[in-house]
């Protein structure tokens, strides 16, 4: 196991000064430790125990060592690391770490205590016997505790005693403990190999259960974590990761129910306090709880995450200001800056996400590679500037598999397949084989039409079997190469004919091919197999919603136009729509039908461009004159336009073709509110809602409007 050192860190730093915080929660940063060669399972061993029982202690909360590794290598990297800089990370009070020394089978440990509470370094020593990890770390916390500024009640040591039990052999102990750190990666096989051996520990059956969860064997995972708790009934660890895998499991009930456990044993814990968050019915309720997990945990993403999420449906600035909160808390975590941006966007201000990520990569020294990535949202609205980002990270990180995807993806987008290739060739002759990089190689190639060296490319990632032969399909698919999809399907298809997934891919290849009433019976057929198969849900609602605009025809085009088509219902599904307009108005200037001419119409006006989606709707109509769909998203794309007869005569005509369309009733009722004609808006949301009840937190504002002023 990998040891973390950190220089004996609190035996040789200088305070820079003592900073006071806010006592609310005891928050407490415990250090790895320094191990003698032997006994590095100590280093992080002894750390995640301490931290582990100290999580007992009502009032006091301690982060998972992983996050204290993260933040100390990030201030070494900026030669900024400091006991001050680590306490004022978490606003905490106390920092501990310290050495432990080996003589025959005698442990000596050097402890220090430093932050606010210590102004003065203060150092304690412990004696224990090194072979026996328990009694080991209950003399480290007994004296700890006897140090700290904090008053444990009895039933607190009692369950700190309980919890330090539960640590395993030795053997065992560095599996237990690295898992412990809870960083996305763990090693399977080394806790099933600890769960063997110590059976009876809680600690071995959260970490093992924690990596059936993230190894998605959910069934294995809710049964382990059962068995933690189980064995472990004080052991707050134990319960919080219970709540966490009943949530992921869909079990709402039984996750709240081992969350309030959790906090029944320490109210402070922060994890326990945003997972019940996000299951109360109260929204004001669970932004209490959110800001007590903060004043716990300060460096807590998911908190901020889903306080920004519950603030931005009633107040959007609020939710911005959060986030804002939590990236100059935790500049490094991409997923912050990715939220700010989304929210930015879904309000319409594209500027000032691209601002905001700029400012970001200014500001900080050594911005993360996954910061530059998010360039890419903004592609669409700033082609040049969001370029000039990511040039900038690859020049900063030019072996970033992501970074090196975007750079492809923009030449792809250009229509520059040799320059992507020549890239992504360039980037494998590197060294940077990861599986994510060969697969767009072999992507760019098949656009290409060069299938076979396509396929050997692709070969690199698993071979040929059944499973590479899927994958190898979907490559197909999305490069838009149709017939060689199916041709590779259809042999999967008769030795897997019950495989959901399967079968759903089959119907794609076949509903783009112009088979639509095979392609129906495919995903009706993944649809019976697995009524949740996403591709077979969203082919069908495709294919169908083709087959209503052009009122049954299979619309055939030729074969360079069907493979930009393909391309093009591609990005629309990753929602982009920049590249999907491109694409379909390239196939459009091979084959200029109806069809092409709707889903180019379609992605110019979902990328924020109606104007420029007029000529694609109207080369529709003119296919699909009878078509109720394509005049309704004529008139709402007049209505955006201002051009609100025209809005009247397209909406008219589509509610007079199909009384049942409820999108077309609502946008007529929108055309006439715009025109001050309340009492004929009310009649059409009326309709709108007899058709869809669930448009009515859609329309019902307006609604109660427009009869206000009718009166």
């Amino acid at each position: 196991m990998k040891s973390f050192r950190l220089k004996t860190l609190l035996l040789c730093l200088c305070l820079l000064g003592p900073t006071v915080f806010a006592q609310g929660t005891k928050r407490i940063v415990i250090l790895p430790f320094n191990t003698s060669s032997g006994f590095d399972v100590y280093n992080l061993g002894l750390a995640a125990a301490l931290q582990r029982s100290f999580n007992d202690i009502d009032g006091v909360y301690v982060p998972p060592i992983g996050d204290t590794i993260v933040v100390t290598q990030r201030q070494l990297e900026a030669n900024s690391l400091s006991i001050d800089a680590i306490a004022q990370a978490f606003n905490a009070s106390v920092v501990i770490s310290g050495q432990l020394e080996v003589s025959g089978s005698d442990a000596k440990l050097l402890i220090g205590l430093a932050g606010p509470d210590f102004p003065t370094i203060q150092n304690i020593t412990v004696t224990a016997d090194v072979n026996n990890p328990v009694t080991l770390s209950q003399a480290v916390a007994n004296a700890l505790v006897a140090q700290l500024t904090i008053s444990p009640s009895q039933t607190d040591l009692d369950e700190m005693s309980l919890t330090l039990a539960e640590i395993p052999s030795l053997p065992s102990f560095g599996a237990v403990a690295e898992s412990s750190l809870q960083l996305p990666s763990v090693n399977l096989s080394n806790l099933s190999s600890a769960w063997q051996l110590d059976n009876g520990s809680s600690w071995v059956a959260t970490e093992y259960a924690r990596a059936l969860a993230l190894a998605n064997t959910p069934t294995e995972a809710e049964a382990m974590a059962l068995e933690a708790t189980n064995q472990g009934p004080t052991d707050i660890e134990a319960w919080v990761n219970y709540g966490i895998i009943l949530r992921s499991n869909g079990k709402s009930a039984e996750a709240k129910s081992a969350f309030e456990k959790a906090l029944s044993l320490n109210p402070n814990h922060a994890t326990a306090l945003v997972g019940l968050a996000s299951l109360l019915d109260s929204s004001t309720e669970a932004q209490a709880k959110l800001e007590a997990a903060l004043e716990a945990y300060p460096r807590l993403t998911q908190a901020y995450l889903e306080l920004a999420n519950l603030q931005f449906k009633d107040n959007p600035q609020t939710a911005l200001q959060t986030l804002r909160r939590g990236t100059q808390t935790i500049p490094e975590t991409v997923a912050l800056h990715s939220a700010f941006i989304d929210y930015a966007l879904q309000l319409g201000d594209a500027q000032g996400a691209l601002s905001y990520l700029q400012g970001e990569l200014s500001r900080q020294s050594n911005p993360p590679a996954g910061l530059y990535g998010l360039a890419a949202r903004l592609s669409s609205s700033f082609p040049n500037e969001t370029a000039a980002i990511i040039q900038e990270g690859r020049s900063r990180y030019p072996d970033n598999a992501s970074l090196i995807l975007l750079d492809a993806q923009s030449l792809e987008q250009k229509g520059d397949f040799a320059a992507a290739e020549t890239l992504l060739q360039t980037a494998l002759s590197s060294g940077n084989s990861s599986p994510e990089v060969i697969n767009r190689l072999a992507i760019v190639q098949a656009k290409q039409g060069r299938l076979e060296d396509a396929k050997q490319t692709f070969s690199a990632l698993g071979g040929d079997n059944a499973t590479s032969q899927y994958n190898l399909a979907q490559l197909y698919l999305e490069a838009g190469e149709n017939e060689a999809a199916l041709s590779t399907l259809e042999p999967l298809v008769s030795s897997n004919p019950n495989d959901a997934d399967v079968m759903a891919y089959y119907g794609v290849a076949l509903g783009r091919l112009g088979r639509y009433q095979q392609a129906l019976e495919a995903f009706d057929k993944a649809l019976a197999l697995n009524s949740n198969q996403s591709i077979a849900q969203q082919g069908k609602t495709q294919l169908e919603e083709q087959v209503q605009i052009s009122g049954g025809q299979a619309i055939q085009m030729n074969p360079e136009a069907s493979k930009l088509f393909s391309q093009g219902q591609n990005a629309l599904n990753n929602r982009d729509f920049t590249t999907a307009a491109s694409l379909f108005s390239q196939a459009r200037s091979l084959d200029d039908n109806g069809l092409l001419g709707f889903y180019e119409g379609y992605a110019n006006y979902f990328d924020g461009k109606p104007r420029q989606a007029v000529p694609g709707f109207t080369k529709a109509l003119e296919s699909f004159p009878n078509s109720d769909i394509v005049l309704n998203n004529l008139g709402l794309v007049e209505i955006e336009l201002g051009r609100l007869d025209l809005a009247l005569d397209y909406l008219g005509k589509a509610t007079t073709i199909n009384p049942a369309n409820d999108q077309a009733h609502l946008n007529l009722g929108l055309a006439h509110y715009r025109l001050s004609d309340y009492a004929k808006a009310i009649i059409e949301w009326e309709t709108a809602l007899n058709l869809n009840p669930s448009l009515d937190t859609t329309v019902s504002d307006l609604l109660a409007d427009a009869r206000a002023k009718a009166q």
